[in-house]
């Protein structure tokens, strides 16, 4: 029978909890066996491998990306990972950080 278990912590295998570790934790595949490591934070650097903390976006537009403040609603982005948002509102080839727009799905009656 199937049991209820805790998710992995630092430094603990998480392939075997489908590459999942408890917050504020994650599967790092840096590493083999993969094993939950700690988010980049601030000015570290960072990868597709190593990533940043909550807060943060790897800044790949440099010569050794670093993990970098994500910015506030109005700013000027090219990706929506820089924002706070989480949502770059494109018009051209920069944008700005705005507000994601709310999108709604009905699903059943009414």
């Amino acid at each position: 029978p199937n049991t209820c278990k805790d998710l992995p912590s630092l430094g603990e295998d998480c392939q075997a909890s489908n590459f999942e570790c408890a917050k504020p934790y994650y599967c790092s595949t840096a590493m083999f066996p993969y094993v939950c490591a700690q988010p980049a934070e601030l000015d570290m650097p960072c990868s597709t491998a190593i990533i940043c903390d909550t807060g943060l976006y790897c800044d790949t537009g440099t010569t050794m990306p670093t993990c970098k403040s994500q910015l506030p609603d109005g700013s000027t982005c090219t990706q929506s990972r820089m924002c706070l948002s989480n949502f770059c509102n494109f018009t051209g080839v920069t944008g700005t950080c705005a507000s994601s727009p709310v999108s709604v799905q009905c699903i059943g009656r009414m």
